[in-house]
């Protein structure tokens, strides 16, 4: 029989299965299981027998969050109690599956981490010794979504309590990826259960409060599911007391409590506490530590890895690289970040109603400091991998980050450079390989058309009227790299193709070479610059105001107005400069004789603008 998601419990039931518990405690001494006893189940009977009416008169499967943290594994220590519970008193076997679900960011502190993962062992020995049917699903981001990948390859600026994006790609998609993987098993939905507990803060108790249906019995954002949080009326002592005094054999307290000892630089207050657990006068243990990404750079400083480091030694090179990076985090419009949005490669402008109009939004870090930032990473890497035994980056990680750097113009493949200790070669897309060949004689060849500007380092790309098809020497190594791979993407052969548009007497025609090229999304859903447009658009970001060529470029094509008012000193607009100059330009007729135009704007103007 299933239970309707969306009533309460069946009191009359609940109460039922509370005494059936009782009736079994009578006689439970004949069960020797350490942390298995009248006392402790008597404690919280109403919550195990909820769990129990769950499992026994819902359907659903349980899904169990664990963090291996102290209130994600005194949760799942009350929900194998309920377990064993249902099986000793209805002599049945557990046939509905629990799922234990950890999320692995593949950042987690070293000692913390090496915690969690024996804590799985022991789980899974503790699971299968009593026949509880538990499956643990493991799950992390996949490559292109690791937070290496994604900061290193693809420039994305360090995360935020505004921009807090590796929450989402680290741990939330994954855990949606177990999710999806528990439903398409489960069409009916599953019982989440969360070891939330209501004192951790004002806005989670608030949370809790406006999302419960009976009591502990929550909504669930997927349908057909619901959330069970059997702690959530629980204090910090009331968990550290069940870790030392209730658990089950399966938790090792002592090793639980060293790691928050550790974390939070309490020494021995873990133990030392529990004489204030019956009074509450005693502070929480370890309220400071923080389990969570060693990297972490939503707050200046990291109490926790600092904490470690008096334990650990090695962990202070970490620190430091973690200390490094994190004075990176407010995205100032500086020469570390990019001209480009990363993914697209294209220039996104303000909205015109705002004070900076049509300057160009800074994208995330460029190239040059994602070379910084692999350098220092692998040279940390260096000082701790004899302690650590694993590196802090993948081989995987690093093949990626070789192709997005591709796609960014990196022809030097400066990753396999930068490390150059680590063999992973073999795991780049041989595609990107094409792809640079193909790119390589774009920028050298022996015989020039004779129209061709020799001092360029690109080229210009005539038809075979010899008229211009499109000016190369304006286009970055990014431009001919994107070229490359999607014409590779669409299954044709760059080599060849790129080969037809510096070579008039190739096999392919050349015609329709760049009527093909001009198909591909390369200077219509894209923009790309050279660099001497890059470092113009560098000089407006100090200026924080946009400059005259800008301004001109915007006002020809009716993105900016002659403003209809004037005052005592001319225009009445914050761009009243770029009128007065504006002016001067009609009237002249000749940018050269305008006063109002500096020499570089002048020479600009004539350099393919």
């Amino acid at each position: 029989m299933s239970a309707n998601p969306n009533k309460k419990f069946n009191t009359v039931l609940v109460q039922t299965i509370k005494n059936d518990i009782e009736n079994f405690l009578e006689n439970i001494s004949s069960f020797n299981i350490i942390g298995f006893n009248a006392p402790i189940i008597l404690k919280h009977i109403d919550t195990y027998a909820q769990l129990i009416y769950l499992y026994n008169y819902d359907d659903r499967p349980f899904s169990v969050a664990y963090s291996g943290g102290k209130d994600s594994t005194v949760t799942l220590d009350v929900v194998f109690k309920s377990l064993l519970l249902h099986k000793f008193i209805y002599k049945k076997i557990n046939q509905k599956k629990t799922y234990i679900v950890f999320s692995d960011t593949l950042l987690e502190m070293d000692p913390i981490i090496i915690g969690i993962l024996n804590s799985i062992e022991e789980l899974k020995e503790f699971s299968k010794k009593y026949d509880l049917n538990v499956e643990v699903l493991k799950v992390a981001p996949i490559i292109k979504n690791t937070f290496f990948s994604l900061l290193i390859g693809k420039g994305y600026l360090a995360p935020r309590k505004d921009n807090r994006w590796c929450t989402d790609r680290m741990k939330i998609l994954p855990q949606k990826k177990a999710i999806l993987s528990i439903l398409k098993n489960n069409k009916n939905g599953f019982i989440a259960i969360t070891g939330q507990r209501q004192d951790e803060s004002i806005d989670r108790k608030k949370r809790m409060e406006q999302l419960t249906i009976d009591g502990s019995f929550k909504e669930h954002e997927f349908k057909n599911c619901n959330l069970y949080a059997p702690i959530e009326y629980w204090n910090s002592n009331d968990v550290w007391n069940h870790i030392y005094n209730h658990r089950l054999d399966w938790v090792n307290a002592n090793e639980l409590g060293r790691i928050y000892a550790e974390a939070a630089n309490d020494g021995d207050e873990c133990k030392s506490l529990l004489e204030g657990f019956e009074t509450g006068l005693t502070p929480g243990c370890g309220k400071s530590a923080r389990y969570g990404c060693w990297v972490c750079l939503l707050f200046e400083k990291d109490k926790t890895l600092n904490n470690l480091t008096h334990h650990y030694d090695y962990l202070k090179y970490m620190e430091d690289f973690r200390n490094w990076l994190a004075q990176f985090r407010y995205a100032e419009w500086n020469d570390n970040r990019d001209i480009f949005i990363h993914g697209k490669h294209r220039m996104k402008k303000y909205d015109m109603n705002n004070h900076r109009k049509g300057m160009q939004i800074p994208g995330g870090y460029n190239l040059n400091f994602r070379k910084q930032v692999l350098i220092r990473l692998l040279e940390t890497e260096e000082k701790v991998i004899s302690e650590r035994k694993i590196p802090l980056i993948t081989d995987e990680e690093l093949a990626y980050i070789q192709e997005i750097w591709i796609e960014d113009g990196d022809l030097e493949l400066s990753v396999l450079k930068i490390a150059k200790n680590r063999k992973f070669k073999h795991l780049i897309n041989p595609m990107y390989f094409k792809v640079l060949k193909s790119v390589e004689q774009m920028k050298d060849y022996s015989k020039p058309h004779p129209y061709h500007i020799v001092n360029y380092t690109w080229k210009w790309i005539y038809d075979l009227d010899n008229k211009l098809a499109f000016d190369t020497s304006k286009f970055c190594e990014r431009y001919f790299c994107q070229m490359a791979i999607q014409l590779e993407r669409n299954n044709f052969d760059s080599f060849n193709i790129m080969k037809t548009l510096i070579d008039n007497n190739y096999k392919f025609s050349r015609y329709l070479a760049i009527k093909l090229i001009k198909k591909l999304p390369l200077e219509t859903k894209m923009h790309f610059v050279d660099k001497a447009k890059e470092n113009y658009i560098r000089e407006e970001w100090k200026e924080d105001k946009i400059g005259f060529l800008t301004f001109l470029g915007m006002f020809y094509q009716g993105e900016i107005k002659i403003p209809k008012e004037k005052n005592l000193f001319g225009f009445n607009s914050e761009y009243y400069e770029h009128f007065e100059a504006l002016k001067e330009f009609k009237k002249k007729e000749d940018i050269i004789l305008c006063e109002k135009i500096s020499l570089k704007d002048k020479m600009r103007y004539f350099d393919n603008w």
